[in-house]
């Protein structure tokens, strides 16, 4: 009967690890929007108010939130 040699495994034949998903780069709306609720009150904090201190509807938040794939 022949034998099948062992296979030897070096630290070089290691199955590289799977990449780190890449993070998506925040817009600006979605940063300052952050910022805000960083330092605010976030139980009395509403998505109006956010808006309106952004100078924007509150419509055009949740549009521009929407495509940084996130919501208020």
């Amino acid at each position: 009967m022949e034998q099948i040699p062992a296979i030897q495994h070096t630290w070089d034949d290691r199955i590289p690890p799977p990449e780190k998903p890449r993070h998506f780069a925040l817009s600006r709306t979605t940063d300052r929007v952050l910022q805000i609720l960083l330092r605010g009150d976030l139980s009395r904090l509403r998505a109006e108010s956010v808006a309106e201190e952004l100078g924007m509807s509150s419509t055009t938040l949740r549009r521009r939130l929407r495509a940084d794939h996130t919501h208020y």
